[in-house]
């Protein structure tokens, strides 16, 4: 079995970051390291919303999980836990997803600094967004636009993919 280690400079851009797996693909990398189940799974996203970007890799409804563990959240390229983000995406999902399972989700947000707090905790990976409401707004508003994005037919029932962001 072949373990792998990320390294690289996550404070500048981590698509382009030199990481030792050799993959610089991010969806490429994701599967690496998340499985393969996620190979036609997951949809890109690179939208604006608000004065905020965000970037990353959702997977689609048909693939959840029954814990959070495979959802990480970037603020300004800084690698945070946040449950506001968190409980925001749920929101999101609710009608396509059962309760009580989650989403693949890889997503960076790129915020005014200004908009959030890093003095919360003593290694910065909790944040304090001085506008919650925004978050509850901005990520559910985007997964919609994904769904009307993205939904297709395949075969004969429909199949709704949505995206995930990226860090």
């Amino acid at each position: 079995r072949r373990h792998t280690r990320l390294q690289g400079d996550w404070s500048s851009d981590v698509c382009s970051s030199d990481l030792s797996t050799g993959i610089l693909d991010q969806k490429d990398l994701i599967i690496q390291f998340f499985g393969r189940q996620l190979k036609d799974k997951l949809i890109p996203i690179q939208r604006e919303f608000k004065g905020a970007t965000f970037s990353g890799y959702m997977s689609d409804p048909t693939v959840t999980f029954p814990n959070r563990t495979k959802q990480i959240f970037g603020v300004n390229q800084r690698i945070v836990k946040s449950w506001l983000i968190s409980k925001a995406i749920n929101d999101g999902f609710r009608d396509y997803i059962p309760h009580r399972r989650f989403p693949f989700v890889v997503l960076n947000m790129s915020i005014e600094p200004m908009a959030i707090d890093v003095n919360v905790h003593p290694q910065k990976t909790d944040i304090k967004f001085l506008n919650p409401s925004f978050i509850f707004e901005s990520i559910p508003s985007l997964i919609k636009m994904e769904d009307r994005k993205s939904t297709r037919l395949n075969s004969s029932h429909l199949v709704i993919s949505y995206a995930v962001f990226c860090l």
